[in-house]
């Protein structure tokens, strides 16, 4: 039997990890296995966009912090079910259940945490966990998309389980960059995943064995008028990685895309946001 605890769990940010740890903590004191109840979408008729990470990232992070079994409900077929019959499964599979004070569930969200607590019994038990705030308000997925669409990356990525990141294929772009200093790797980036505000970002970066910082431009290039691409000028790297796997971790904000009127321009305004990232990396990451 179960210690479980229910919900979609994009980004897996602190209020996500009160719950699962909380899940983990009395798995561990009743001799129960530690489980998570997500879904495979969470709502708008079954499609997930905008999502913060990956089904596969999410699951990864979810293992990390302890739980042993990741059950995948489908959303669009327990949607209309009654409160009464999802929550005959959950006792049918849990001796204890972990929520969150908000917590709705069954056909038009009617079964909340007081329909819960009424029905604890001998063998099932309801853990309610308080909200995590900041600021006055409830950290949530809602509140972190909110935060990376308005390029707040440094303080969404403090309430994630991990930095927000993109991964995919490189792939040829125009090629403009690297004839005047700054060559560029393109990423193809997962089409669910939420975009960031257009603009110039400090990075992280992992390709093959290498990992080190670089800067990525998100959206379209202003000076040259091109179509929307995420391209990152990686520091001290030189290879050439057409069709390799590449993973960005976006840290912060640096500035807004602009046009600049001439190629000139252009570089010294690449210079300066190659100092702005050196100075951060030397704030934020040496030791």
């Amino acid at each position: 039997m179960n210690v479980a605890t229910i919900g979609y769990f994009d980004g897996v940010h602190l209020g996500h990890q009160r719950l699962i740890n909380k899940v983990v903590e009395l798995a561990e004191k009743e001799n129960l296995t530690p489980a998570v109840y997500t879904f495979n979408s969470f709502g708008n008729n079954g499609k997930t966009n905008e999502l913060i990470m990956t089904r596969g990232e999410k699951v990864r992070a979810i293992k990390e912090l302890g739980v042993k079994n990741i059950t995948t409900l489908i959303f669009n077929s327990v949607k209309n079910q009654s409160k009464e019959d999802f929550l005959a499964r959950i006792k049918s599979e849990c001796r204890v259940l972990v929520v969150g004070e908000d917590f709705r569930f069954g056909r038009n969200r009617e079964g909340d945490v007081k329909y819960l607590m009424r029905n604890q019994d001998d063998n099932f038990k309801v853990v309610v966990m308080e909200d995590v705030m900041i600021e006055g308000e409830k950290i949530s997925s809602t509140l972190i998309r909110n935060l990376i669409k308005n390029g707040e990356l440094k303080k969404a990525n403090s309430l994630l389980y991990e930095n927000f990141q993109m991964e995919g294929e490189v792939v040829r772009g125009f090629g403009r960059g690297r004839t005047f200093g700054y060559k560029t790797a393109n990423l193809e980036l997962p089409k669910n995943l939420i975009r960031p505000k257009y603009g110039v970002y400090l990075s992280k970066v992992e390709v093959d064995d290498f990992s080190g910082f670089g800067m990525t431009m998100i959206g379209v290039a202003e000076t040259f008028g091109t179509r929307f691409s995420c391209e990152t000028n990686i520091f001290d790297f030189d290879k050439e990685i057409y069709g390799r796997k590449m993973k960005i971790e976006i840290v912060d904000f640096l500035r807004e895309n602009k046009a600049m009127d001439s190629i000139e321009s252009l570089k010294k305004q690449l210079m300066q946001d190659k100092k702005k990232c050196m100075k951060i990396i030397e704030e934020d990451f040496t030791f």
